[in-house]
């Protein structure tokens, strides 16, 4: 789902003291190679919503949010803090862009996929978080990955940055480029970087979230065709990647769900934008929300029964980041955008201190 123009906005003048007029480092990880076809892999999602996949905008089909253009099919944030991005390519061709810290001793190091929210950028991970000097600090490696410019064209979404987990092909190779991606990245990073492959983790804010929950679920019981496994996500503000509203399909779910027993843990505000309940979903979108899936109690319901997954954890925050109790009686849409755009720092070492426990 789509963090609003705000995000974009916030990001850039977050960034401002680092602008410079040049890219930043292009120096490239070895590209991975697309592995010989493997039998099963998850195949327990059921009818597509979609009838094809959301495209790149290219030169020749662009594509524009209304305030700005684009003509390629993915950016390269700067990393300013980490060297510059650095860069591999996905099965469609498509160059990924990634920043990356990585701790200079030799033994295996976990590994933390940070995914920022829609209209966001892998430098997010730098101006709204602490992460990177966390992982300095405990010596994990930090992947922050750049999503693609999509022509999105569903519910109230905006062209440009957009992971996508609305096309639900969990198979390994999977024909969704970003499940793909995620693929080859913890390939690299495991075969380059000395990542741990007992220690793979996934952290998400809003629509990145929705990306780790889908590609958690799809890669913690059955490998990628590289081998590798998701032992544990984190997401915040990231409701269903199965139950979107958009076109005319106002309840656009699989036939069938995938089971997982992936542990999870999601943490969203009593008054968000991912709606905290059903009452406060149908409010928010009849005041014109962009956020299109459920409601996080029904989500938590899914997990829990649907998907038959007893590994879920769920806090639910106020405004102010103490523990809420319900959700916000009251909860209007320019306060659900807030809550939504607040990334909650105080709470990093909890989400860590989870991952780690997996």
């Amino acid at each position: 789902m789509n963090i609003l123009s705000l995000l974009a906005v916030i990001a850039l003048c977050a960034s401002i003291t680092n602008c410079s007029s040049e890219l930043a480092s292009s120096d490239a990880a070895p590209a991975t190679q697309t592995p010989a076809g493997q039998p099963n892999v998850q195949e327990a999602v059921s009818r597509q919503c979609l009838t094809e996949q959301v495209k790149n905008c290219t030169a020749s089909n662009p594509c524009s949010n209304g305030r700005e253009t684009f003509n390629s099919p993915s950016d390269q944030p700067a990393c300013t803090q980490d060297g510059g991005a650095l860069s591999f390519t996905d099965a469609q061709g498509t160059s990924r862009y990634y920043c990356q810290y990585k701790p200079s001793t030799s033994s295996l190091k976990p590994l933390v996929i940070w995914l920022h929210g829609g209209s966001g950028s892998a430098d997010n991970v730098y101006s709204f978080t602490t992460m990177r000097n966390r992982a300095v600090s405990s010596g994990f490696i930090l992947v922050s990955l750049q999503s693609r410019n999509l022509q999105v064209n569903l519910a109230r979404l905006n062209d440009g940055h957009h992971f996508d987990s609305w096309w639900w092909d969990v198979k390994a190779p999977s024909t969704n480029p970003d499940i793909d991606a995620l693929d080859r990245l913890i390939d690299i990073q495991v075969r380059n970087n000395q990542a741990d492959p007992q220690k793979i983790y996934l952290m998400g804010w809003s629509e990145g979230g929705m990306l780790a929950q889908l590609y958690g679920m799809a890669r913690h019981e059955t490998p990628s065709t590289y081998g590798h496994k998701v032992a544990a996500i984190v997401a915040f503000s990231a409701s269903s990647p199965f139950h979107r509203k958009y076109e005319n399909n106002r309840d656009c779910t699989p036939d069938i769900l995938l089971k997982s027993q992936l542990p999870i843990f999601t943490m969203s505000r009593s008054c968000d934008v991912v709606a905290c309940n059903k009452q406060q979903e149908t409010d928010l979108w009849n005041r014109g929300s962009f956020a299109d899936p459920i409601n996080m109690e029904d989500w938590k319901s899914v997990l829990q029964s649907t998907i038959n997954n007893a590994n879920v954890t769920h806090v639910l925050l106020n405004k102010d980041n103490s523990v809420a109790s319900a959700c916000a009686v009251t909860c209007t849409l320019q306060e659900a955008t807030n809550n939504h755009l607040a990334w909650p720092v105080s709470y990093e070492g909890t989400m860590l201190n989870f991952l780690f426990s997996h």
